[in-house]
């Protein structure tokens, strides 16, 4: 098996087609994805999927573009990542041809970092919830203690005024007789 294109007793899976001057390459058998089966793997880290190994995702830019006419005589717009992007940020994302040029990525081993990246995501948002909701509980707890002292306050505000009417003098009238 080649190891950095996981495809099984083939050293190169491609087939090289002229067209014009630039190089297509076509794959000799149809294949989506690898082999799931354990029995292929070794070092499967089930407890720590793979940990910080899926942020090199993250790194990558994604570009929009268009084929040279002579390989795409309709321009098609196409969309993807240029291969010596995706290498400079993981060099295991990239397929080296036999003389160990980039030419080109490793879109399904993507899948599983894109999974990965979506799944700390999602359990990040769960936590985030979580202590969202544990926040609305707090805040709802102290407006009602707030609330309560506000209506001890107003009443205890409503007794002193009280005192104060029934403390104020009669008003007192001064006859004169001039």
């Amino acid at each position: 098996m080649n190891p950095r294109t996981n495809y099984p007793n083939y050293e190169n899976p491609y087939v090289q087609t002229k067209i014009a001057k630039p190089q297509i390459r076509i794959f000799r058998e149809l294949r989506s994805g690898n082999t799931g089966e354990g029995i292929y793997a070794t070092n499967v880290a089930r407890g720590a999927p793979m940990d910080k190994a899926s942020e090199a995702i993250l790194g990558l830019k994604p570009v929009s573009f268009r084929y040279k006419k002579e390989i795409d005589p309709d321009r098609i717009l196409q969309f993807g990542l240029v291969a010596e992007d995706v290498e400079k940020v993981d060099p295991d994302l990239v397929v080296r041809d036999g003389e160990g040029r980039v030419y080109s990525i490793r879109y399904e081993a993507m899948n599983a970092m894109l999974l990965n990246e979506f799944l700390k995501a999602h359990r990040k948002i769960e936590e985030q919830q979580a202590t969202i909701a544990q926040l609305k509980s707090t805040i709802a707890q102290q407006m009602e203690a707030v609330t309560a002292r506000l209506k001890e306050h107003d009443a205890q505000i409503q007794k002193v005024n009280d005192k104060v009417e029934l403390n104020k003098p009669a008003p007192q009238t001064v006859a004169s007789d001039q």
